[in-house]
């Protein structure tokens, strides 16, 4: 209500909407105006009219200064969801709802004039903005023990009816920490990130889009250099062990080194050390390093400490050889489960009939059955035996073989 010429006390209202995308809710005179007090109701959502009625409270003075009287509530019909809801006009309109028109009275019950108007364009809007350039949830190494850098991605809002609607970012660290805006300098700590943009319309419509940013702290890699894998050495023997630790975050982590056997708990530290002590058996040597963070990089091998007199290989059996053109092939049942390789030996027949130039003409290793070699035309004869540190096993018997 706008300023009058005299004082109200009172005031009806004739309202046409649209009943086709609204529905009446309620009606409520405000509390805190000139007229709080509600005197007549009534709504029709299929025709689409509302008479309502209200007055100043009994004995309260009229006013003629500019008020807010009461507030209408109206539903957007879901029909709407399928209609551009831009600028909608004749929403709400003053008309008559025979026999009642809208006035406005003083205290003698006499009209006072008014000037009325309807209910300018309005966006009667239901659907949300759009959400563009909105990453896929995002996971990298870090690279430093800060963490890793991640490019800001450009997200950008669309709507049906606003021309320009802002995105609000909203980003919460592993720590609990919060922030509004992408960091300065792109660097993610280790962990889990979430981070969310939103935008909403005028109307109130909100569309949100949630992501992570994962930065994942690799563990420190570490490299057992010596000795080699399942090497074996005599009790007493000193064997020495190196190794190096390299973290993504940190850098250089050798010195930091853990060594261990399973058979006698902690053996060593850093990068390289040497012990004489090992006990007779299969170590398991573990190297482990954990970063800052606590993650923890490992290596580990087998080590065979040995009984020189105890723990010689047995001796292999049914040796064989055979000829494919100048090609001479032996192969031999392996019965040792400790050798660490074997030794082929070969004699060639001499013109006086006996045998000679005896040779070992080579080595495989543990496990392999077969040798292949080309010798020359003539008759030779090959045997074979298992070496492991404690020694050598005894030979096969010979077999002969003629290459022509």
């Amino acid at each position: 209500m706008t300023d009058l010429d005299d004082a109200a006390v009172g005031a009806q209202f004739a309202l046409h909407f649209d009943e086709t995308r609204l529905a009446f809710a309620t009606a409520e005179a405000l509390a805190t105006g000139p007229m709080p007090r509600e005197i007549y109701e009534s709504a029709d959502n299929i025709a689409g009219t509302l008479i309502y009625a209200q007055g100043v409270n009994d004995g309260a003075a009229g006013t003629s200064a500019a008020a807010d009287l009461a507030e209408l509530r109206f539903t957007a019909l879901e029909d709407l969801a399928g209609l551009d809801g831009c600028d909608i006009t004749q929403l709400v309109r003053f008309a008559a709802v025979p026999p009642v028109s809208t006035r406005v009275a003083n205290a003698n019950g006499q009209p006072i004039a008014v000037l009325l108007f309807d209910l300018g364009p309005v966006d009667v809007d239901v659907t949300a903005p759009v959400l563009s350039g909105v990453p896929a949830n995002i996971s990298v190494p870090a690279t430093s023990s800060s963490g890793a850098f991640v490019a800001q991605p450009s997200v950008t809002a669309s709507d049906n009816c606003d021309p320009e609607v802002s995105v609000t970012l909203s980003i919460v660290f592993p720590n609990s920490s919060t922030s509004s805006s992408w960091p300065l300098d792109g660097i993610f700590p280790i962990g889990t990130t979430s981070v969310s943009w939103s935008a909403t319309d005028d109307a109130g419509n909100t569309t949100t889009a949630a992501r992570t940013i994962t930065v994942v702290n690799a563990a420190p890699v570490v490299t057992i250099t010596s000795p080699a894998p399942n090497s074996q050495f005599f009790l007493s023997t000193a064997i020495t062990f190196s190794g190096t630790a390299i973290d993504n975050e940190q850098g250089n982590l050798t010195s930091i080194l853990v060594w261990t056997s399973n058979l006698q708990g902690p053996i060593g530290s850093g990068g390289s050390f040497t012990r004489s002590d090992l006990v007779i058996g299969t170590h398991t040597i573990t190297a482990s390093a954990t970063d800052i963070t606590g993650a923890v990089g490992s290596a580990s091998i087998q080590v065979i400490v040995l009984d020189p007199g105890a723990f010689l290989p047995a001796a292999p059996t049914n040796p064989n050889a055979t000829v494919s053109g100048s090609v001479v092939t032996v192969t031999w049942t392996d019965n040792a489960n400790n050798e660490q390789f074997f030794e082929i030996r070969r004699q060639q027949r001499l013109s006086n009939g006996g045998w000679g130039n005896e040779a070992i003409v080579g080595t495989v290793g543990a496990n392999v059955t077969s040798f292949s070699q080309s010798p020359g035309a003539g008759r030779w004869r090959y045997s074979v035996r298992a070496v492991n540190a404690a020694g050598p096993s005894s030979w096969t018997a010979w077999v002969q073989i003629n290459v022509n």
